[in-house]
């Protein structure tokens, strides 16, 4: 799988888990309004912290890889600490494109 449809699918999954979080928290809130504190703690319960930080870990390391960006058939190397030149070289592409 390429790096970019990995990311895509990670970004999918970590959304999906951040929409279920939600819809969970405001259930909890309505919970909480009609005085029902057991049936809350036990829905908030069922929130697994670990998921998304796995996603956010996930993404991480696919950050520090080595990548490569094609820019209009022109591939800029980014370098693991951060690709200053690779950044530079992009920009004074883009401005030239503009």
């Amino acid at each position: 799988m390429k790096k970019l449809d990995k990311r895509a699918e990670l970004l999918k999954k970590q959304q999906a888990e951040l929409d279920r979080r939600t819809q969970v928290e405001n259930e909890v809130v309505q919970l909480i309004r009609n005085c029902e504190f057991e049936k809350a703690n036990a829905l908030l319960e069922t929130l697994d912290d670990n998921a998304v930080k796995q996603i956010g870990k996930e993404l991480d390391e696919l950050k520090a890889e080595k990548a490569d960006i094609l820019v209009e058939g022109m591939v800029i190397e980014q370098s693991r600490k951060g690709g200053i030149g690779s950044r530079k070289a992009l920009g004074r592409y883009m401005e030239a494109m503009a």
